[in-house]
């Protein structure tokens, strides 16, 4: 928000780690992505192998997508065990899955993506993180992201994300912090 531009949480599942990038332009969120980056410039080798077969599909002319470049945070990249400004979750902690609006499943693996604008706004997200490799709901909790306010809730077990429709959108407004 105070740089006026747009940013993102990388969330690398396979590594569990986290980092902030962003973006060189503007951008907006692309809802069922195949390459899971929401419209973005694709980083991994698995992102642009999707991107290729996507512009080989449509034979259209190519639109220039955001390019995101890593930045130091605080919280980031303060860390003796953060490189280039990478976060690795604690000992012992790892992601379950990752959806946000733009994905149309839970991501398991690879890297995910939660993107931040100007003003404030992010997207609907569900973050399911677990103590080790463990299935069980008991040792998992679910981060809920509401993209109004950046309100994070924690539940316990595996919550997976609601898209709301109009008949069961609920406004942020509605829900209370405290």
């Amino acid at each position: 928000t105070a740089t006026s531009r747009d940013v993102r949480l990388v969330m690398d599942i396979d590594q569990s780690a986290i980092w902030l990038e962003q973006s060189d332009v503007p951008m907006l969120v692309q809802a069922k992505d195949k390459t899971g980056t929401g419209g973005a410039d694709p980083m991994t080798t698995k992102e642009q192998e999707a991107f290729a077969e996507g512009d080989r599909i449509l034979k259209g002319p190519p639109i220039p997508k955001p390019r995101f470049s890593p930045i130091d945070a605080t919280g980031f990249g303060d860390s003796q065990v953060a490189v280039k400004g990478r976060k690795p979750l604690h000992r012992g902690i790892t992601f379950r899955s990752v959806q946000t609006t733009h994905d149309d499943k839970a991501r398991t693996d690879g890297r995910a993506y939660l993107y931040f604008w100007p003003g404030g706004r992010t997207e609907l997200a569900s973050i399911q993180i677990r103590i080790g490799d463990s299935d069980e709901d008991s040792q998992t909790l679910s981060l809920e992201v509401s993209p109004l306010t950046g309100t994070v809730k924690i539940k316990s077990g595996a919550v997976d994300l609601v898209i709301p429709t109009e008949d069961t959108q609920k406004s942020d407004r509605e829900e209370s912090a405290f």
